[in-house]
């Protein structure tokens, strides 16, 4: 979905259940424990409370992780809101951080909304809606006249053709959720299908639950292999 959300195969991929256990290795770096470190402002802006880390002797490490975190997650928020995409370079930077490929830490992450990595949310199954008409358009139609919103470039493949709406889920009602529905042909009628609930990838439209809520939820990095869902 341009360098944010995934499409419908990397979906699949996401509801997959990590079966490896990250344990508690050596220098792991627990996303958790900088929480009281990373401050989320109105426009979902990352600020690393360097000054605290250290008087509270974070190891240097630990200290280094925030300040990159700070850096890559506020430089793709910048190009979402500027270009509507995440750069390469920055999808590069953001899995090289928190992804597998991050090979000096260990990461023990935290929970949102009642889940996370080692907790993952179930996979919502993908439903037909039932609802026919005869052309998209009018399927279209009965999606916006239902309260759900064209979902924007950036958190889509398929602009136009996607559309969602914000649930309440695990406890979280302002956004991080949402019912996301697409038209389809069937026969000759239109109809659409739906999923629900599932993390929202519009990251720029709801404050974050955790402050790696963010780039997780909108598909890039870790993601990729999976987070948060379980079959």
């Amino acid at each position: 979905m341009l360098g944010i959300a995934l499409d419908a195969a990397a979906a699949e991929e996401t509801c997959k259940l990590h079966t490896r256990s990250i344990g508690n290795p050596p220098g792991v770096i627990k996303l958790d424990k900088l929480n009281r470190y990373m401050k989320i402002d109105r426009n979902n802006s990352i600020h690393f409370d360097i000054k605290s880390a250290i008087e509270d002797g974070l190891p240097p490490r630990v200290i280094y992780f925030g300040l990159k975190a700070e850096k890559v997650i506020n430089k793709m928020i910048y190009e979402v809101k500027t270009y509507e995409k995440v750069s390469e370079e920055t999808i590069r930077e953001i899995d090289a951080l928190f992804g597998p490929s991050f090979k000096y830490t260990s990461l023990s992450w935290g929970e949102a909304c009642g889940g996370g990595y080692d907790n993952p949310h179930p996979c919502p199954p993908r439903e037909s809606s039932g609802i026919y008409r005869d052309t998209k358009d009018e399927i279209k139609e009965y999606l916006l006249s239902q309260g759900f919103h064209v979902v924007p470039r950036y958190a889509t493949y398929s602009y136009g053709d996607d559309f969602a709406k914000v649930v309440s889920a695990y406890g979280c009602d302002w956004g991080p959720f949402r019912y996301e529905a697409w038209p389809v042909q069937s026969g000759a009628k239109w109809t659409y299908q739906y999923q629900t609930p599932e993390p929202n990838p519009e990251i720029l439209a709801y404050r974050w639950p955790a402050w790696w809520w963010g780039p997780l939820t909108g598909g890039i990095g870790v993601t990729a292999e999976g987070f948060g869902y379980e079959n």
